[in-house]
């Protein structure tokens, strides 16, 4: 079973270095599975008042997911813009 917290979770600070990096607390690294080579997307949330991290392969499976689903939706006679465009 995965030891990953279901909700958001402090796990200490950084600083930003002369060259822009940021060290990434070892709590954190651990939590996520972090190696060092793994690849990070770079997110800025709406009115980027901060930064968001994310695994690439973790991104990908959400995406992953989300097409399964809409091709599941769309197999059924479902529409991809949702149920309100729906005529009967």
């Amino acid at each position: 079973m995965s030891d990953k917290p279901h909700k958001a979770l402090f796990v200490g600070g950084t600083v930003v270095g002369e060259r822009g990096q940021v060290v990434i607390p070892v709590e954190a690294r651990r939590i996520l599975d972090l190696n060092p080579g793994d690849r990070l997307v770079v997110l800025l949330p709406p009115g980027q008042d901060g930064v968001m991290l994310a695994k690439v392969e973790a991104i990908q499976r959400a995406i992953d997911a989300l097409m399964s689903g809409l091709a599941a939706s769309i197999a059924e006679g479902g529409d991809s813009r949702g149920d309100e465009h729906k005529t009967e």
